[in-house]
């Protein structure tokens, strides 16, 4: 995935819907959902999109490659 993508604008929606938005713009990406204080790997991958998300399952960060 070379293209850089601005997903802000998810900032505030449910998981599954920014999950769509980003499925939309680059479909062979894996979408991975963290939860807000979670620890998570430091690896990076060009194929994988983290959303960070509250308790309420909202999008508390934008969207990342990596």
């Amino acid at each position: 995935m070379s293209e850089e993508h601005n997903w802000s604008s998810l900032v505030g929606k449910k998981a599954d819907e920014a999950e769509q938005e980003i499925r939309k713009s680059n479909p062979s990406v894996k979408v991975v959902e963290k939860v807000t204080g979670d620890v998570s790997t430091t690896e990076y991958r060009n194929d994988r999109v983290r959303l960070v998300v509250n308790d309420q399952g909202e999008v508390t960060e934008t969207p990342k490659v990596g």
